[in-house]
C-alpha cells in the first residue's frame, strides 16, 4: 500500500511539473532569444528610419504570473548571466507598451510574443518606437476622436480607407489617383469635423507611426508589406468603433 501511494505521488509529482514546463513558456533562453532577436533588428535598421537606434531596455512578462525578464538590470530583478529576472509589482500596469519603471524607459512586451517571426518582428519594432517616441519629438498622446464613432465620420473614414487601399494596389499615375481621392476623403470629413483634425493627427503620429515602423522592419518584402496592409484595412469593417483603431491601418497606409 505504502509502495503503490508513494508510485501514485511520485506519478502525480512528474505530471505536475510536465504541465508547469509548458512548451511556450517563458524562460530565462527564451527571453535571451527575443532580446539577441530584437538587437539584430534595431542594428539591421541602423538609424535608417528614425535616426536613432530602437534598441533599449526591454522588459518581457508573463502576463499571469507577473514574472519579467529583461535585458538590463533595474529594481528587484536579479541577474541570470546577461538576463535579469523577477516579479513585477502590482503597481506596474501589463500591455505591449513603453512603461517607465524604477527609472528606466522601458519597452514592455507581454508573453507569448507571436510564433510567426514577421508578425514578430513588426511587434518588436512597433514597440520599441515608442519607447524612442518622446525623443523623436513625437510625445505619447491618446486623443478620444469620439467622431469617428458617428455616421458621417464612419462613412468618410471607410472611403478614405478604401482609397488607400486602391493606392497600394496600383502603380504609377492610377497610385496617384487613388491616393488623390484618399486625401480628398480626408478633407471633407475634416470639413464636417472642423475641430476634429488635431486628435486624429495626435492619435497617428503616436499608434500609425508605430504601426509604419513595425511594417517596414518585420522583414516582409514591400509587394508582402502592401497585400498585408490592404487587407488590415478591409478587416476593419468588422471592428464596431474606429475612435482609436483607426490610426494604425491609417498610419500604416500612408507610410507604405
Amino acid at each position: 500500500m505504502i509502495r503503490q501511494m508513494s508510485l501514485g505521488l511520485l506519478c502525480g509529482l512528474v505530471a505536475a511539473v510536465a504541465c508547469d514546463a509548458q512548451p511556450n513558456s517563458l524562460t530565462v533562453d527564451r527571453a535571451r532569444e527575443v532580446f539577441g532577436e530584437a538587437a539584430a533588428l534595431s542594428a539591421q535598421d541602423g538609424g535608417r528610419h528614425w535616426g536613432v537606434e530602437l534598441y533599449g531596455p526591454i522588459l518581457l512578462v508573463d502576463r499571469t504570473s507577473r514574472r519579467a525578464f529583461a535585458n538590463t538590470g533595474a529594481g528587484d530583478l536579479h541577474p541570470s548571466g546577461d538576463v535579469y529576472s523577477g516579479v513585477l509589482p502590482d503597481s506596474v500596469g501589463l500591455a505591449n507598451t513603453a512603461t517607465t519603471w524604477a527609472g528606466i524607459e522601458w519597452t514592455m512586451l507581454l508573453w507569448p510574443l507571436p510564433e510567426d517571426p514577421f508578425d514578430r518582428r513588426s511587434l518588436l519594432a512597433h514597440e520599441m518606437w515608442h519607447r524612442v517616441q518622446d525623443e523623436l519629438g513625437f510625445p505619447s498622446s491618446d486623443p478620444p476622436n469620439l467622431h469617428l464613432g458617428s455616421r458621417d465620420g464612419r462613412v468618410w473614414l471607410q472611403l478614405e480607407w478604401r482609397a488607400l487601399a486602391a493606392a497600394l494596389s496600383e502603380r504609377g499615375r492610377e497610385k496617384q489617383r487613388h491616393l488623390h481621392n484618399a486625401l480628398a476623403f480626408r478633407s471633407r470629413r475634416l470639413q464636417i469635423f472642423p475641430d476634429a483634425a488635431e486628435g486624429e493627427r495626435q492619435l497617428i503620429l503616436h499608434e500609425g507611426l508605430a504601426q509604419y515602423t513595425g511594417y517596414s522592419l518585420s522583414g516582409r518584402t514591400p509587394e508582402d508589406n502592401r497585400i498585408r496592409a490592404v487587407r488590415e484595412i478591409e478587416s476593419m469593417s468588422e471592428m464596431p468603433t474606429f475612435v482609436r483603431s483607426f490610426a494604425y491601418p491609417t498610419g500604416a497606409a500612408y507610410g507604405l
